[in-house]
């Protein structure tokens, strides 16, 4: 990353809020010499806006469209169902790709479980138009109507 130094130090995803220098002489364990020991503690904070930019921004963008496929008619259900998987493939590819970029945490973050509903949300909108197209079929209407009489 790039790190940006006019006033203070910041990348595009951070910004170092405190600096700590401790320097204390310590004896090696081996030696039983004397040494310098220099101890930074850095502290930086998170930009939000990294988050929604990079993560919540291209996700959210495609949830949308492949839930405005579920509005195409039913004389489109060809397009509609193309469409659709071409959207569920999009929301894995931007969760492949800012996959690296994910705090490195051993556990579930809220970004994580954000791009698990907007890959729901995909895949439902998907198996909504292939089970309207199923239900609107005329030959399957006519069966349910005759076996419930």
């Amino acid at each position: 990353q790039q790190l940006y130094t006019e006033n203070n130090i910041h990348t595009q995803e951070f910004n170092m809020t405190d600096v700590e220098v401790k320097k204390a002489i310590v004896q090696g364990n081996v030696s039983l010499e004397y040494f310098d020991q220099v101890v930074f503690s850095l502290q930086f904070q998170r930009f939000a806006h990294y988050h929604v930019i990079h993560f919540i921004l291209p996700m959210l963008t495609v949830t949308m469209m492949a839930i405005g496929t579920m509005w195409m008619g039913r004389d489109h259900v060809g397009p509609r169902v193309n469409a659709g998987m071409k959207m569920v493939l999009a929301v894995l590819t931007v969760s492949f790709i800012t996959a690296r970029q994910r705090p490195p945490v051993g556990v579930d973050i809220w970004l994580d479980k954000f791009q698990t509903h907007c890959f729901l949300l995909t895949v439902v909108s998907v198996a909504e138009g292939m089970m309207v197209d199923f239900i609107g079929d005329t030959k399957w209407c006519a069966y349910c109507l005759s076996v419930s009489v």
